[in-house]
């Protein structure tokens, strides 16, 4: 049930249900999902949903969560360009910008 509301956040969220994405999100306790990268991928999807309705900190929290659940999932080009938009719009939030140098990719020496 829970992998299928996990479902249900992302599904929300991309058919432009911003509200519904959120509500499935607070029901769901991440905790009982299987794996660590399920776990992360409900940060994600929740952290979407809250920048796409306006509340970055919140967003930044998502995020946060997504690193300490599977910290390789905050590399992903898909969370960092969520990081960039975070800071981009609330470049004040205390953490932000550590947070987004954290979890940058590695820079190529070549």
């Amino acid at each position: 049930m829970a992998q299928c509301t996990l479902y249900r956040v992302g599904i929300h969220r991309e058919l432009g249900d911003v509200d519904r994405a959120l509500a499935y999100a607070a029901r769901l306790d991440a905790a009982v999902l299987p794996t660590p990268e399920r776990r992360a991928r409900v940060a994600t999807d929740t952290a979407r949903a809250l920048l796409a309705a306006g509340d970055v900190p919140a967003a930044f929290a998502q995020l946060q969560r997504v690193e300490q659940a599977a910290p390789q999932e905050a590399r992903r080009p898909s969370v960092q360009a969520l990081t960039t938009e975070a800071s981009a719009r609330r470049s004040d939030l205390p953490g932000i910008t550590a947070f987004a140098r954290r979890t940058a990719p590695p820079r190529s020496t070549t």
